[in-house]
């Protein structure tokens, strides 16, 4: 007998967590004969409210670049669907509790959903907030973070590919110093160049803006370090580049340090930097979150590095210091704490990481549903959309999959993290100093090099880096 959905609510998903609900309430899930669990269920009055939920969120309004100004701009936008309506307000305090929940009492409910169930919020939706007085709007800091908020919501579609810098400014705090101006006469490539100029003047000589999706682009005429703000990533992409993004001053790799920058006539930027290493292999990439699918790709990447689980994970081989740095790296060294707290790992933290490897190896190879923690959000975060590479002089990192063997990882003034850049030559100058040409391939993570080590000593020269 099929489920009756004349009269079903496509929001009523959105209740149920909004309310406070648990995951496990919903009639999807069964207690575990051990008493101590929740474990996933097919019900059909679930698979009704999820494809009803599922439709709701897939509207091509949700889709439109103008849907965030819709809706952001909006003190007490209402969502109307047919004959449904749910107050913005309610959305947002339904992403609040979800990712609570999934962070913390939800977790192993969550792990033991088939992946059919995995959805993004949609970004619009996270960069809200709720004000003390009941009204909606964007969330403090974005609005006055060029880098953040062109980065934000370029996954949205519209017509003209300039609206995707230009549609952004009305969301721009009013005091923010963008000389951006709306020029529809300008060329596409030009206004993406001057919007990413804009963004690095924001940054008061850090190059934060230099991490995530969507350098080096292949389909069009743009230089390597500017993004290209037509590409639209998908949804998990996005979300784990913007978890990183909140990650980025864990690291120093500059040791402090700020760029100065040029630019010639041909549009190329200018920096400084040092040479650090270079990528030798790389592994497979991890682009879904099922614990099964990344057990998966954890085993690719130890086997690339001569790694043999499970015996790897014996305290004998675990913290031998070649291992330390591949555990380490599984994590980008930071671990989260009640699902939004983020800091560096300890030694301890290594150790509560090998258990709980032990323990999903055992629980993987058994065909049972292994308990899911903090950790695995960690893992995901680091690794999700990356690839794991081994470098020329034996260094374990994490980088996006167009990087090659061959290319080079420098540090640059003025980042916290490393960067891959991809050698095109070397023209020594009059005054005797190597300007490197490079493409700029996006940033990454290399371990025992995230805090400034490569700054000093004169194995690590600075050298003139021009970015085409």
């Amino acid at each position: 007998m099929e489920a009756d959905t004349d009269h079903l609510n496509p929001f009523s998903l959105v209740r149920h967590f909004a309310e406070d609900h648990h995951l496990h309430d919903l009639p999807c899930f069964r207690r575990h004969p051990d008493q101590e669990r929740f474990v996933f269920h097919r019900d059909l009055n679930f698979e009704t409210t999820w494809n009803l939920f599922m439709d709701a969120i897939q509207k091509s309004w949700w889709t439109r670049f103008w849907c965030v100004q819709e809706s952001l701009l909006a003190p007490a936008a209402i969502v109307v669907l047919g004959s449904w309506k749910i107050p913005w307000k309610m959305i947002k305090v339904c992403e609040i509790n979800h990712k609570r929940h999934l962070a913390t009492c939800c977790t192993t409910s969550s792990s033991s959903m088939p992946e059919e169930y995995v959805f993004y919020p949609d970004i619009t939706v996270v960069s809200t907030r709720v004000d003390p007085d009941g009204t909606t709007s964007l969330m403090p800091g974005i609005s006055s973070d060029l880098d953040r908020l062109f980065r934000s919501f370029r996954y949205k579609a519209c017509q003209n590919p300039r609206d995707k810098v230009y549609g952004i400014l009305g969301l721009l705090d009013p005091s923010s110093r963008c000389n951006l101006t709306v020029d529809y006469s300008l060329d596409t490539s030009l206004v993406y160049i001057m919007a990413m100029k804009a963004i690095l003047a924001d940054g008061r000589g850090d190059l934060r803006c230099l991490t995530g999706l969507g350098f080096n682009s292949q389909t069009s005429d743009l230089p390597s370090w500017v993004r290209d703000f037509q590409v639209q990533p998908d949804m998990g992409s996005i979300h784990y580049e913007i978890s990183r993004l909140k990650l980025y001053n864990l690291y120093d790799a500059a040791k402090a340090s700020n760029a100065i920058l040029a630019f010639d006539s041909e549009h190329a930027l200018i920096l400084q930097g040092r040479f650090v290493d270079k990528v030798d292999q790389v592994g497979q990439i991890a682009t879904r979150r099922s614990l099964n699918e990344v057990w998966r790709i954890i085993q690719s990447w130890a086997a690339l590095f001569s790694i043999h689980l499970p015996e790897g994970l014996t305290t004998s081989q675990y913290y031998e210091p070649k291992k330390q740095a591949f555990w380490r790296t599984l994590i980008g060294d930071v671990l989260f704490d009640n699902g939004e707290h983020s800091r560096r790992a300890t030694q301890e933290d290594l150790e509560v990481l090998r258990r709980w490897l032990v323990s999903t190896h055992e629980s993987v190879e058994r065909g049972v549903i292994p308990d899911v923690d903090q950790l695995m959000n960690s893992i995901i975060v680091a690794i999700y959309g990356r690839s794991m590479f081994c470098s020329a002089k034996g260094n374990i990192g994490l980088c996006y999959p167009d990087c090659q063997p061959g290319d080079e990882i420098w540090t640059l003034e003025g980042s916290k993290v490393l960067s891959v850049l991809r050698r095109t030559s070397s023209t020594p100058s009059e005054k005797g100093i190597t300007t490197i040409e490079s493409i700029f391939c996006g940033d990454c993570y290399m371990h025992n090099f995230m805090d400034g080590e490569a700054t000093h000593g004169s194995r690590y020269r600075v050298q003139e880096v021009k970015l085409r």
